[in-house]
């Protein structure tokens, strides 16, 4: 994923000296914010998921916090019975949002 940014920010033009310095804060972002997500996953914790998503977009209010942690939930708990190949064939169902 790191290679995937550097190559999109050299096609934006910037220099070798720049990229750097501007992927590695957006790496420190991903992981922090996936790190909080899989562990309420784990944790079959939905308040903190859903505390972790507002904080992370800065939503104050509003029901999409707790429908993408709905559909998170949901996803989860649809996939939890398969296998690492059957994920990696996509041989799951995309649920409604």
């Amino acid at each position: 994923m790191r290679d995937d940014f550097e190559i999109a920010m050299r096609e934006e033009g910037l220099s070798d000296t720049g990229i750097k310095r501007r992927i590695k804060p957006m790496m420190q972002l991903f992981y922090t914010r996936v790190k909080l997500y899989v562990g309420a996953l784990e944790e079959n914790n939905f308040e903190l998921f859903q505390d972790s998503f507002r904080k992370n977009y800065n939503i104050a209010s509003g029901k999409f916090p707790k429908e993408i942690s709905d559909y998170a939930f949901s996803f989860n708990s649809n996939c939890s019975d398969l296998s690492l190949g059957q994920i990696a064939k996509a041989e799951f169902v995309f649920l409604d949002f």
